[in-house]
């Protein structure tokens, strides 16, 4: 879903390749900095959410893919494990604080927002990014860029793509409780998401509204994508924009930005690359997701500052050894109890 992309253009100004190696990718970021006035070098819509991933099969890290979070499989035990915790994922921070030491990651990366993202994209001054399309964000001047492949530490490494989600997208977004009054009628309406009718009108809204009908395939109206991004585009039309949803996804009438020629392309480059199993997300029962929605929201909001902090330089990463007993204290080993058990119970 997620892919790293560079500016073609400016790779061809440069005399450079399309980086295959963290190096090679750090050598493009400066010399775009350094070369192309106000230009940005690594951004992305979320606060580097998106560019995370695309770094993970670099690092050996979130080896089953990214449906599980921030759980992957330990490759000298067979048991789950927390991988920000390892050093795959350590020295991944120390090379996200040495692109952002250097200027090449925006001073201001955890403030941003999709708006500015945009912006900036649309200006033609972002180096690097990651997300699923820059054509969805930055219009013309998103499809000068070209998808980097799986990033290798040094060369001759085999590179692997971890980026990878399962077909199964997400669980439990529809309850019906024993108070309501018209069970028959809701589970109609439920289940009319999971028809065509009801997927088209869900994803692209209604037909003469926001899209339109060509060749027997469903083409968004010029309006929606002038200008803007496709997502937000959608919004005013479609009613899936802002969380997850009972519902199926096909190319045919999904049109977020996932679902663009550059993003469908550059997935397809990517296959040879893609790691053979991936998880979809696990399941667990009431007891463990009351655990899970205690210890392990505080788990995923310490993680979140801390990442934010070794980046910035704000946490020293010679407080990895004091990062890890805080995770250890808030709950970390619970926390992972629950997950080998769902794990095992999965198996």
């Amino acid at each position: 879903m997620f892919k790293l992309w560079a500016r073609q253009d400016w790779l061809d100004q440069f005399g450079m390749a399309v980086p295959e190696t963290t190096e090679e990718f750090e050598a493009y970021l400066e010399e775009s900095v350094n070369t192309i006035d106000g230009a940005i070098g690594l951004t992305d819509p979320v606060n580097l959410g998106e560019t995370y991933p695309t770094l993970y099969g670099a690092f050996g890290v979130a080896n089953q893919g990214t449906a599980g979070g921030q759980i992957d499989l330990d490759p000298d035990t067979g048991k789950v494990r927390y991988f920000p915790i390892t050093d795959g994922y350590r020295e991944m921070m120390e090379y996200l604080n040495g692109l952002y030491s250097k200027g090449l990651i925006p001073a201001d990366i955890f403030s941003s927002d999709r708006a500015t993202f945009t912006a900036q994209g649309s200006e033609g001054i972002v180096a690097a990014c990651g997300t699923p399309a820059p054509a969805g964000y930055f219009g013309e001047e998103g499809e000068k860029y070209v998808v980097v492949p799986p990033l290798t530490r040094s060369a001759g490494e085999t590179p692997v793509w971890h980026a990878v989600r399962s077909e199964l997208a997400s669980i439990g977004h529809f309850v019906m409780t024993d108070r309501c009054e018209h069970p028959v009628a809701l589970a109609r309406w439920m289940d009319y998401w999971y028809s065509e009718e009801g997927a088209r009108q869900f994803f692209l809204g209604n037909q003469g509204d926001s899209w339109e009908e060509v060749d027997g395939e469903y083409k968004l109206l010029p309006e929606i994508t002038e200008g803007q991004s496709v997502d937000d585009g959608l919004k005013p039309h479609s009613i899936f924009m802002g969380g997850s949803y009972p519902g199926w996804v096909t190319e045919r009438w999904f049109g977020g930005v996932e679902s663009m020629p550059q993003a469908m392309e550059s997935s397809k480059a990517m296959e040879p690359y893609a790691i053979p199993e991936v998880w979809s997300a696990f399941t667990f029962t009431p007891e463990e997701s009351d655990v899970l929605g205690t210890v392990g929201t505080e788990i995923g909001k310490y993680l979140g500052e801390a990442r934010a902090g070794f980046i910035t330089g704000q946490l020293p990463l010679s407080e990895w050894g004091t990062f890890v007993e805080t995770l250890e204290s808030i709950g970390l080993s619970e926390f992972l109890e629950i997950q080998q058990t769902a794990y095992d119970r999965r198996q």
